[in-house]
């Protein structure tokens, strides 16, 4: 299912088109830099937007429309800016900008386990939707033993977000947490329970008991009874894996098939990957 919040803006972004240039890592906060910037010289590490345009042999204003995104610039042009940007590793100073106009332009993604395949494409045409809008991305690894929505709330103040999106996680959040957040909430893969507030937060989930049940069922339906299952029981908190565990187990059961714990792998080092 998927809840809107009333700043549609913000949850309407993921779904938009646009491009940009990304460096992948892990485990560390990348800093993404999108068309919508650059109108001034900004200065970072001793490059300033001149410097691209001399080097580029372009005017300042041509580099700031291909930083902007706005105005006609030549493919060619638009290209020959974008490898000098590239090649000089150019990142507009975003906090500087966002302390003049008082209008941060800043998302976070906080995933858990953002090593998971499924993540990261996620996150790429998330990056690639929010540079349409100008927006810039803090893109953040989080513990399995932190919570995703306490970080949240630190990071918002800290780093002046005006949205969050939080990957992974639980399903054990509370309406006060929501409200000391006080920004745009997006959850993926996860959900709040009924009784929160819809306009505290948006959802993009799926029904993870019934598709763990599909799953499990499907592979019956082909004869097999000896069907393996990837899970992290290192947690009591309810969790997507948890819930396509269920799945597994009522699959199980429906058909007349004895739960076999042998064929149940702990995956507690690993818990992205469970299930």
């Amino acid at each position: 299912k998927r809840r809107r919040n009333s700043k549609a803006d913000f949850c309407q972004l993921i779904f938009a088109g646009g491009k940009i240039f990304t460096r992948s890592c892990f485990n560390v906060i990348i800093i993404l830099c999108p068309p919508g910037l650059g109108g001034g010289t900004e200065t970072v590490m001793g490059i300033t937007i001149k410097d691209i345009a001399r080097i580029s042999g372009v005017g300042i204003s041509t580099v700031s429309r291909v930083l902007n995104n706005t105005g006609y610039v030549s493919d060619e042009v638009r290209q020959k800016v974008m490898k000098t940007v590239r090649d000089l590793n150019y990142i507009p100073n975003i906090s500087a900008r966002n302390l003049k106009s008082n209008d941060s332009k800043n998302i976070a993604i906080l995933a858990k386990g953002i090593t998971n395949p499924f993540f990261n494409k996620m996150i790429r045409v998330i990056e690639e939707k929010a540079a349409l809008r100008g927006y810039s991305l803090i893109i953040q690894n989080v513990d399995d033993h932190v919570n995703e929505l306490d970080l949240a709330i630190r990071e918002a103040r800290s780093r002046n977000l005006c949205g969050v999106i939080l990957m992974g996680g639980t399903f054990g959040y509370s309406t006060e947490r929501f409200r000391q957040l006080a920004i745009p909430c997006v959850l993926v893969t996860v959900s709040a329970s009924d009784d929160i507030p819809p306009e505290l937060y948006s959802s993009v989930k799926i029904d993870d008991e019934k598709e763990g049940f599909r799953a499990s069922e499907y592979l019956i339906s082909l004869g097999h009874k000896k069907i393996g299952f990837i899970y992290d029981p290192s947690t009591d908190r309810l969790t997507p894996n948890r819930l396509r565990f269920m799945g597994y187990q009522r699959a199980l059961k429906e058909h007349g098939i004895p739960f076999d714990p042998s064929l149940v792998a702990d995956n507690t080092d690993a818990p992205f990957y469970s299930g």
